[in-house]
């Protein structure tokens, strides 16, 4: 094994509360009513995708109004509300596999600003590669976000393990041909199914890890 990918919102950085209260808030403004746990089951989705799949399962067209509104509001949300705080002992996990010489990636559904961003502030820029969804033609359930992170850390899919927390994102891994481990932090198991194997919390999985990798501290 030679890389470990992660996602971003509920892998590496517990996010998802803030994802979720926007959605619901700027959908409202719009007379469009989400509940939560339809946003967690599109996690991955980038922002036009989320849109265009909530409204019609809901059977309502949107408007150049609508969109306009819903992108103005939930920028706003997001910039008022939101808070980067990575789980905890995920940055001192990831500086001990890049210490036994393990590639890292990070691959997400947001925006290039956003992922950067933690990247840079938080993680001291120790991903090797970085995938945001404007690097994809096509994001998460798609395989082509996975597909090119495996492509730029130049390795074969059978080294490289995936963490994901969201189905969208298992089904993305999957369909690229990756070993994908569920994290429970957002969704329960049995959204996660698609997995390899699930786990409950970081701590099970660094210790998982840590055995499958056969390295200690």
């Amino acid at each position: 094994m030679k890389a470990i990918i992660f996602d971003m919102d509920g892998v590496l950085i517990d996010s998802m509360k803030y994802h979720v209260e926007s959605w619901i808030e700027t959908f409202k403004k719009v007379g469009i009513n989400v509940h939560s746990k339809e946003i967690y089951l599109n996690e991955g989705r980038s922002f036009v995708d989320t849109i265009n799949i909530l409204s019609k399962e809901k059977g309502i067209e949107m408007s150049k109004s609508d969109w306009k509104t819903i992108s103005e509001e939930r920028k706003t949300y997001l910039t008022q509300k939101f808070k980067l705080k990575p789980y905890k002992g995920i940055i001192k996990f990831i500086y001990f596999l890049k210490l036994k010489k393990f590639k890292v990636a990070m691959v997400t559904g947001t925006e290039r600003i956003i992922a950067n961003k933690v990247s840079k502030e938080m993680f001291n820029e120790l991903f090797d590669v970085v995938i945001s969804s404007d690097d994809v033609k096509h994001g998460k359930p798609n395989p082509e976000p996975y597909q090119k992170a495996i492509k730029k850390l130049k390795i074969k899919n059978d080294e490289a393990i995936v963490i994901e927390n969201a189905p969208l994102g298992i089904k993305s891994a999957k369909d690229a041909g990756l070993f994908v481990i569920g994290l429970e932090t957002t969704l329960h198991k049995k959204d996660l199914c698609e997995a390899d194997i699930i786990l409950k919390n970081h701590e099970v999985l660094f210790e998982y890890l840590k055995t499958k990798l056969n390295i200690s501290e």
